[in-house]
């Protein structure tokens, strides 16, 4: 009877920590990822996503992802953002992102010598007006190509943050 008991405890100690890990981690309002040719990105090589917005109402959180090596130099990644809103308003915007710790640890996860990271870069954005965004992700760094970049993507999700 106590095995009984102890496995039923189990299972739903799963589907709790199964239904907060969903309550952390809200769907992606948009999510999309674009590979860099030979993991060399070049100045000209603007990594762009079309975004459609139909409800101005909550804020949203804005994340850069990127996919580079083990080997990649440095620690961070210097890009602009470039945002092109409905009405044809632009706004750029110079970013660091963030990769290592002082130390030289990466802040993302992955297997082997690919490393995924997420960084927050706007957090309880309002995107003001419906319709389609262009956000434009150019790599501002002083070397070009920059080498062993290989996947670039952006995630906005709605802010959980009240």
């Amino acid at each position: 009877m106590t095995k009984r008991v102890l496995y039923i405890f189990l299972i739903l100690m799963f589907n709790l920590i199964s239904f907060q890990s969903c309550l952390f981690n809200p769907p992606a309002t948009f999510e999309n990822r674009k590979s860099i040719n030979n993991s060399d990105w070049d100045y000209e090589n603007l990594v762009n996503f079309e975004v459609t917005i139909e409800d101005t109402e909550p804020l949203y959180d804005i994340f850069i992802f990127v996919r580079h090596s083990g080997t990649y130099e440095y620690a961070n990644c210097w890009v602009n953002v470039h945002t092109t809103f409905p009405n044809g308003e632009e706004q750029i915007r110079p970013v660091n992102l963030p990769l290592a710790d002082d130390r030289g640890k990466w802040y993302g996860t992955g297997s082997g010598d690919v490393i995924n990271t997420e960084i927050l870069i706007q957090q309880r954005a309002k995107l003001p007006e419906t319709g389609k965004y262009l956000f434009e992700i150019e790599q501002f760094m002083r070397v070009n190509p920059l080498k062993e970049i290989s996947d670039i993507g952006l995630i906005i999700r709605e802010s959980q943050n009240e």
